[in-house]
């Protein structure tokens, strides 16, 4: 038997929803037909994919692996199809993380990787980085700017670091701190802090580390839904935003750098991920423009 891209597409759509008659309808096939075609790959693989019971589907550790190769294999396929009725147009698909959006040096980079290709097509997909380093794995992503603690979530991913990030305070420009370069934890004494507890949990729990071991545990606290939150309550409410997001350059805010949880490593670094087996020479020239975007 030959395997096909059908026999991969009923699979892959079998294995996400580990239910034969969702994945059917999905496929616009009858579950009996989808287990046949189930049985035809298995078959011809040698190896069980599934184990089926009359109360529930679950993966063999052959089928988990089969379902990473044959996402990767219909990515591709996909793509190319793509690209082929474009007329070969080439395309980079770069993930970013999205609580602080793309930096100014990512879209300089960008800017000047199409410049120097003209009819690259640049796909442009805000992802978070936890979600994004799979997407990387599976091919649906050629590469992607992410936080460095997230490429450890899997494996076979080239990791280049970019640049450490800062926590920030957010003060409004009238705030009597905002004619500081820097700030420490202990200038913060008295002051609501707002946190964008949701999204940035690490930044919470890294910034009321420090403050404990430091004693200074004590501030008022106000949560905010997203950034845009987090400055409308500063801008007003003359509180200090707690944020690791990039700088927002606005005529009313001041993003000054907390000097205690700044540095190094893959906790306070952005870096580009790809996938080893999968570097193009596209994905080699935005490298190379992001370090010239970074000097």
């Amino acid at each position: 038997m030959t395997v096909t891209m059908e026999h991969l597409r009923c699979f892959q759509a079998a294995a996400e929803a580990l239910n034969f008659s969702k994945a059917a309808e999905a496929c616009y096939i009858t579950q009996p037909a989808l287990s046949r075609t189930i049985s035809a790959l298995e078959k011809e693989l040698g190896v069980r994919l599934f184990e089926r019971s009359t109360r529930r589907v679950t993966l063999t550790p052959q089928g988990e692996l089969c379902l990473r190769r044959a996402s990767r294999i219909l990515a591709e396929y996909d793509r190319l199809r793509e690209e082929l009725r474009e007329g070969g147009i080439q395309e980079l698909r770069i993930g970013f993380n999205t609580q602080g959006g793309p930096p100014p040096w990512f879209l300089t980079a960008v800017k000047a990787l199409r410049a120097e290709h003209p009819g690259l097509k640049v796909s442009l997909r805000p992802v978070a980085s936890r979600e994004s380093v799979f997407q990387v794995a599976r091919g649906e992503l050629d590469c992607a700017l992410i936080y460095e603690r997230s490429a450890a979530l899997t494996q076979g991913l080239s990791v280049e670091r970019l640049t450490s990030l800062s926590r920030w305070a957010v003060v409004s420009t009238a705030h009597p701190l905002a004619e500081r370069e820097h700030i420490h934890l202990k200038d913060l004494s008295g002051e609501t802090l707002v946190f964008l507890k949701g999204l940035e949990p690490v930044t919470y729990r890294e910034f009321r580390a420090e403050a404990g071991s430091q004693g200074l545990s004590s501030w008022p606290e106000a949560a905010a839904r997203d950034l845009s939150e987090l400055l409308l309550q500063v801008e007003v409410n003359g509180s200090v935003g707690i944020t690791g997001h990039w700088p927002h350059h606005g005529e009313n805010v001041r993003f000054l750098p907390l000097e205690e949880l700044s540095g190094e490593g893959p906790d306070h670094s952005l870096a580009l991920c790809w996938r080893e087996d999968a570097a193009t020479p596209l994905t080699e020239g935005f490298r190379e423009k992001l370090r010239e975007a970074l000097k």
